[in-house]
């Protein structure tokens, strides 16, 4: 049945549709005259226009976002060439931040200059902004995983609200382990998306064994663990990423988190064989310095495989959503 509504836009404009059952659709061209004019509220008596209806906005040509609220959010648009322009946008609100396309590198000794004084790399906070990185690479030296001191590392942390990263290329040099365990990327915080991602993860101790010789509290060698993605808080979305998993830990896992959305993402880890790791009798390897005797209580047989990785994607249930 053929339906008719009108939609009420903030400043004074009237919206209206046809829509068959419950396909909605909304096209036109719209003009605002004014100044300050960040938000645009959609709604009606009868419900309440969502993000899944719109496809793309742009407002005076900027980027525009539907925001959990039912706002529609106008970007101001900015573009930044360094890790320091960066963190000026990272608890900011409302904006649509462009990276300079290009390699950045941070170290171990960046850390102990004070240039990242939290106890992660980034933490995005602010909400209703779009922060996109197509073309821009972040090397990562393994040194930071230890520069930051006894704590859980991550480098990127997301926990604002309504917040959208993408194409972001992140990427660990070296193989020196967390001080005490590391996360690539924490998504937290409520409906932010992360999309594109392109993340290769190093830096964990043993690595190369599985878990073999253990990987709690019940060891034979023990593990500094490092993963590539932790998803927790509520209605937060990865979408598209790619993740190449050369650390022992997690590829993709879902702790203290609600509704969350895993799509179209690509895991990739190692395997390895018993004989491999046999092989290094004699080599003085952490294996080699336990006699090669598992956790399980009888020393490594020869003949099979085993993965590198603690798990390409596992979710893991808490009694209710941990956000940050």
């Amino acid at each position: 049945m053929m339906k008719m509504k009108h939609w009420i836009v903030t400043p004074a404009i009237v919206i209206g549709w046809l829509a068959v059952s419950s396909a909605w659709a909304v096209t036109g061209t719209f003009g605002f005259k004014g100044s300050g004019i960040s938000q645009i509220t959609f709604g009606s008596n009868d419900s309440a226009l969502t993000a899944g209806q719109l496809a793309e906005i742009t407002v005076n040509d900027q980027p525009a976002t539907l925001g959990s609220d039912g706002r529609l959010y106008v970007a101001a648009a900015v573009t930044i060439d360094s890790l320091a322009g960066l963190s000026a946008y990272m608890r900011a609100s409302d904006h649509r931040v462009t990276m300079t396309p290009g390699t950045y590198r941070i170290t171990g000794a960046d850390v102990d200059a004070g240039t990242f004084p939290d106890t992660c790399l980034f933490e995005f906070t602010g909400t209703n902004s779009v922060f996109d990185f197509t073309g821009v690479t972040i090397e990562v030296d393994t040194s930071v995983l230890r520069a930051f001191g006894n704590v859980v590392m991550q480098e990127l942390f997301v926990k604002g609200e309504d917040l959208v990263l993408r194409n972001l290329t992140l990427i660990d040099v070296g193989s020196v382990k967390p001080y005490r365990s590391a996360q690539s990327v924490l998504l937290d915080g409520r409906g932010n998306r992360i999309e594109g991602f392109n993340v290769a993860t190093r830096g964990s101790y043993p690595y190369g064994y599985g878990d073999i010789f253990g990987k709690g509290a019940d060891y034979v060698i023990k593990h500094w663990k490092h993963s590539a993605i932790l998803v927790r808080g509520v209605n937060n979305h990865l979408k598209d990423c790619k993740i190449f998993h050369r650390s022992y830990g997690h590829g993709i896992f879902c702790q203290g988190s609600k509704n969350a959305t895993i799509e179209g993402c690509y895991v990739e880890g190692e395997t390895r064989t018993s004989d491999d790791v046999l092989a290094e009798e004699g080599s003085g390897s952490a294996a080699d310095g336990v006699d090669f005797q598992t956790v399980w209580g009888y020393p490594l047989q020869p003949g099979w495989m085993f993965s590198c990785q603690e798990g390409i994607a596992r979710p893991m249930a808490l009694p209710q959503p941990f956000t940050n």
